[in-house]
C-alpha cells in the first residue's frame, strides 16, 4: 500500500512483565514496510501495576518518529486491559498483536491490503510458532499452535494476537471485550462473535504473519489440557449466553456425543503416536468444558 493512500492505524498492545519481548515487538512493528509512520500511533497498555514496561517503551521511543501512548491499567483483567488500549483509538483502522510475538515486515501492509480487496470489518493474520530447541516432538506436531487458513476464507470467530478491524459506527457499541472474561481468556472470541452476529464481516489473511514465542511451560500436557478445558468453556459460555433450553438440550447432545467419540477414539489414538494421542485428549477436555457450562458457571481461570 503507498504511503499516500495509507489510513489512520492505532496498535493496541496489551503488556504484563514481559519487557525484553515488548521491546522486540515494537522494534518489529518500528520495522514495516509501506506504512506511513505518521498516521500509526502505538498504544501500549502495561497491567502491571508497577509499570515494568515503562522504562523499556520510553527508550525505545526516545529516538524513534513514531506516535505513541503508555498507560498503565492496574487491576489483574485483560479484558479491562485491552478496553483500556480501546478507549483510545481513534483512528480508522486499530490492530491487535501480543506482546510475545512480534511481526513480519509486511504485516501490517498485507492486514489494510485484505480489508480492502475483500471489503472486511476484522482481518485476522497467520501466527507461526517459534519453540525451544528442547521443545518435544509431540508438541511441534500436534499443531496446536498453528493457525493458518485460506486467505479471504470467511470465519465467524478469531483471537486479537494478530487482527485489524475497520472502525464502524454500526459496531460503536459492541466493541469492547467483557470484564467477565478477564481471568479465564476468551475475551476475544466473545467479542468477534459479537460482530460477526451483527453482521460484521470477518476474514482471514495468511500472509499476514506474525511470530510468536512459545515457552517450556506451553509444552506440556498438562498445560494443553488446562487450556483446551478453557476454550471449551470460554466458546460455551459465550454462545449459551440468551439461550433457549432447546438450544441448550441440542448443545448438550452435541458434546456429549463429541466426548464418547473421543473416548472411544483415544486408546487407538495412542498407536499413532503421541501427537495424536494429546490431540484426542485435548478434545475430550474441550468437550467436557463446553458440556460444564450447562451446569456451573464456574471457569478455570488461567490468568488469576
Amino acid at each position: 500500500m503507498k504511503n499516500s493512500t495509507c489510513p489512520g492505524i492505532d496498535i493496541c498492545i496489551a503488556t504484563y512483565k514481559r519487557p525484553q519481548l515488548l521491546n522486540k515487538l515494537l522494534k518489529s512493528i518500528s520495522n514495516q514496510i509501506d506504512i506511513d509512520f505518521s498516521k500509526l500511533r502505538i498504544i501500549i497498555i502495561d497491567n502491571d501495576p508497577e509499570q515494568a514496561a515503562r522504562k523499556i517503551v520510553e527508550s525505545f521511543f526516545a529516538d524513534k518518529n513514531i506516535s505513541y501512548i503508555y498507560d498503565v491499567q492496574p487491576e489483574k483483567n485483560i479484558a479491562l486491559t485491552r478496553n483500556k488500549a480501546l478507549s483510545y483509538v481513534t483512528a480508522d483502522y486499530l490492530a491487535f498483536i501480543d506482546d510475545d510475538e512480534w511481526a513480519a515486515e509486511n504485516w501490517l501492509n498485507e492486514l489494510l491490503l485484505a480489508s480492502q480487496k475483500y471489503d472486511a470489518d476484522v482481518v485476522f493474520g497467520s501466527v507461526m510458532p517459534q519453540f525451544t530447541k528442547d521443545a518435544p516432538a509431540w508438541a511441534r506436531e500436534t499443531g496446536f499452535f498453528d493457525r493458518n487458513n485460506k486467505t479471504g476464507m470467511v470465519m465467524t470467530h478469531g483471537a486479537t494476537n494478530n487482527t485489524l478491524i475497520r472502525k464502524a459506527d454500526k459496531f460503536k457499541d459492541i466493541l469492547f471485550f467483557n470484564p467477565k472474561f478477564g481471568l479465564t481468556g476468551g475475551e476475544d472470541h466473545d467479542l468477534f462473535r459479537r460482530m460477526y452476529s451483527n453482521n460484521a464481516k470477518l476474514i482471514w489473511c495468511n500472509e499476514a504473519l506474525v511470530y510468536e514465542v512459545i515457552p517450556p511451560e506451553r509444552t506440556r500436557i498438562k498445560w494443553h489440557l488446562k487450556r483446551a478445558l478453557r476454550v471449551g468453556q470460554n466458546c460455551a459460555q459465550s454462545f449459551l449466553e440468551n439461550q433457549s433450553w432447546q438450544v441448550k438440550f441440542a448443545h448438550f447432545i452435541k458434546r456429549t456425543s463429541y466426548l464418547f467419540t473421543a473416548c472411544i477414539i483415544l486408546p487407538f489414538a495412542f498407536f499413532m503416536g503421541k501427537a495424536r494421542w494429546v490431540w484426542v485428549l485435548c478434545k475430550i477436555s474441550t468437550n467436557a468444558g463446553q458440556l460444564s457450562m450447562l451446569f456451573t458457571d464456574r471457569t478455570y481461570q488461567e490468568y488469576k
